[in-house]
């Protein structure tokens, strides 16, 4: 999108589901949080981004809408394969009075495969790393390739099962 960003406020909305292993696992973690005791995952995250106008500029882009997808397993329970995907969406002209390019709504569609790994820290901590590779198509007043993403995050480490 053209010209510097203001400020942006984003609001997703999630949702997620697993297949459990047994009932009491069901009840005590609804999908929210898949970990490797359940091996199929499937999650989903959509997201409305508004842009405050840019003094500088005096350009302020248009609301985006965003779908983000994953489906995944995990093969042990450390290491995750799967297939990730996104469509982006602008659902709302560009404006303001520094606005020379008209509307420019753009959107693009990405999918490719990702590969995770959870590994523990100590006994209260655990660590992830997730690599993701997007093939984007159907780009409209956007560009358009592949991209990467390598991500690391700490979380609670799971209670010890008895």
């Amino acid at each position: 999108m053209p010209g510097t960003r203001g400020a942006t406020f984003h609001r997703p909305s999630a949702g997620a589901w697993c297949n459990p292993r047994d009932e009491r696992q069901r009840l005590t973690d609804p999908a929210h949080n898949c970990h490797p005791a359940s091996p199929n995952e499937l999650s989903a995250v959509l997201g409305f981004t508004y842009n405050f106008e840019n003094q500088h500029t005096d350009y302020q882009n248009g609301v985006d809408m965003h779908l983000d997808w994953g489906a995944s397993k995990f093969l042990t329970k450390q290491w995750q394969v799967g297939l990730v995907g996104y469509v982006y969406q602008q659902i709302s002209a560009d404006s303001g009075s520094g606005n020379r390019v008209g509307s420019f709504e753009s959107r693009v569609i990405g999918v490719g495969p990702q590969l995770g790994y959870v590994f523990p820290i100590d006994n209260k901590y655990q660590g992830y790393l997730n690599l993701k590779g997007y093939k984007e198509f159907d780009a409209d007043h956007r560009a358009e390739g592949w991209n990467t993403w390598l991500t690391f995050s700490i979380s609670a480490a799971p209670a010890k099962q008895p």
